[in-house]
């Protein structure tokens, strides 16, 4: 056989180089991630900050096997800054029992792709007295008239795009505001729900995706807009898909300009998207608090067919946190 046809079909493939460039990318990306607050672009890389540990200390045991402790030193760095950025949501507590306490479900239900029926039927089971549905539309309304009956209290506001809204709610409404928030020309509800424990503000909203400098700038700015909307001296609970995680810049400057929790940071991290690519999933649906609401369990539900699991939180006001 000649030399060259020989070496041709001896070749093997470059498993140095190829776990060294992998291990670049990750490292790139987890750079980009928190430059996010300068360019839209960086800020699609900060918030897939498990994927790049998961793939970095992949590469660093690699590094280790070929015997490159120099490189699987520096794939263990970029682990372990991952690691520490998301650790909030890496450890939690159990669910606190409270008999008294409520519950509130939020759920992307996706205009296009899920099931009115699932979602119904998971109301019916979960029972909760608050829920809030995103990119409900005309058609979707129709198909939920059944829950009316189990909930007298609702404000509806349907739209031919993927920005509608609805609360129901078994609780009377104090008050219930259409706001149009950030420059996004998207709707927010706000309502005040008389509970049996007082009044709760409940802030529905879900900003645009961030997929590209103009769409990213509208979300942002509603993301920002919206701690002007939240009452300081009020019980509050904003439920949304914000279309971004509590580790990226955008998120964690409105928690500071509202004075608002993260449900999510006192329990394990759940990823709600996407339901079809575990590989990529990530928390974008959110449940933000006032401090003086505390949450006893934070959950997510089975598929409805959705892109977007449902979002399940158990909450208590000030006064009865503590019984």
């Amino acid at each position: 056989m000649h030399p060259h046809i020989r070496n041709y079909f001896t070749l093997r493939p470059d498993y140095l180089g190829i776990t060294i460039r992998l291990g670049a990318l990750a490292a790139i990306f987890t750079l980009l991630g928190f430059l996010g607050r300068y360019h839209w672009f960086c800020d699609l890389f900060s918030h897939f900050r498990l994927q790049y540990a998961v793939v970095s200390i992949l590469i660093a045991i690699a590094l280790w096997m070929m015997r490159r402790p120099v490189l699987a030193l520096l794939a263990s760095a970029v682990m372990l800054t991952n690691i520490i950025t998301v650790a909030p949501h890496l450890t939690g507590r159990s669910p606190v029992p409270n008999h008294d306490s409520h519950k509130a479900l939020l759920i992307n239900v996706n205009t296009n792709l899920g099931s009115p029926t699932k979602v119904i039927e998971l109301i019916k089971q979960e029972q909760p007295d608050i829920v809030v549905l995103e990119e409900t539309d005309y058609g979707w309304l129709d198909q939920l008239q059944p829950l009316k009956a189990l909930y007298p209290h609702h404000l509806l506001k349907p739209r031919s795009d993927n920005f509608g809204l609805t609360v129901y709610s078994r609780w009377p409404l104090i008050s219930e505001h259409v706001r149009y928030i950030g420059l996004g020309g998207i709707p927010s509800l706000l309502v005040t729900v008389e509970t049996p424990d007082g009044p709760l503000d409940v802030i529905a909203t879900h900003p645009v995706p961030p997929s590209g400098p103009s769409m990213s700038e509208d979300r942002d700015s509603q993301l920002y807009d919206l701690a002007d909307h939240v009452n300081p001296e009020a019980n509050t609970l904003l439920l949304g898909d914000l279309n971004t995680t509590p580790w990226n810049y955008h998120f964690r400057r409105l928690c500071q300009r509202a004075n608002l929790v993260d449900s999510a940071s006192a329990f394990r991290l759940q990823a709600t998207w996407p339901t079809q690519l575990p590989i990529l999933w990530i928390p974008l649906d959110h449940c933000l608090h006032s401090p003086n609401v505390q949450i006893h369990s934070h959950r997510t539900g089975p598929s409805v067919d959705s892109d977007h699991y449902p979002l399940i939180v158990n909450f208590s006001l000030a006064s009865t946190a503590g019984e």
